[in-house]
């Protein structure tokens, strides 16, 4: 997958980070939904809502949606190559890793967790090194959801790959306009 291709998700670690140290140590992105089956037969979103309706009785479609939704994109749309986002809890860094295997519902500890293989490139970014812009979208409430708005593809590669956010470049350097005095 090339740096133009790869797609940007935003992963939890638990409410807590309950799950950060285990997933960064055994280069693991570990979602919850403990209460969704096993996913590695879903070729599609309609086939995991099938797979999650069941664990939500009672639950209004629009409910069920979300949380398919959030575990479709984990299991299924997220590719090898594709860059992953942890927000972490426990020291208000964030982690930034790549996936590079196919979904596994494996035993975490004690109990079998959705995982997905990611070599941790950088596990320990500090929060400002991302312009606000990418911050609030790391801040989203989901899970798991991809990341697509304000460039976050080339931006996060860019800081994954040691640079400067070029949209934290842009706020503290203004673009000339044509015709102003000096250009």
């Amino acid at each position: 997958m090339t740096a133009t291709t790869r797609k940007v998700y935003l992963v939890r670690a638990g409410a807590n980070g309950e799950d950060e140290e285990y997933a960064i140590e055994n280069n693991l992105a570990i979602i919850g939904f403990t209460d969704v089956p096993k996913l590695a037969a879903a070729k599609d979103y309609d086939e995991v809502f099938k797979i999650v309706e069941p664990v939500m009785p009672g639950a209004k479609r629009r409910a069920i949606g979300n949380r398919a939704g959030q575990v479709w994109a984990f299991a299924v749309a997220m590719k090898p190559g594709d860059i992953v986002v942890m927000p972490r809890k426990l020291n208000s860094q964030i982690a930034l890793g790549v996936v590079c295997g196919l979904y596994k519902f494996r035993k975490v500890r004690d109990e079998f967790r959705h995982t997905r293989e990611v070599k941790w490139v950088r596990p320990d970014v500090a929060r400002t090194v991302f312009s606000q812009d990418l911050l609030y979208s790391f801040g989203a409430f989901m899970t798991v959801c991809n990341i697509a708005r304000n460039d976050a593809e080339r931006r996060v590669g860019a800081i994954l790959d040691g640079k400067l956010d070029p949209g934290l470049l842009q706020q503290l350097v203004p673009s000339r306009r044509v015709g102003a005095p000096g250009s």
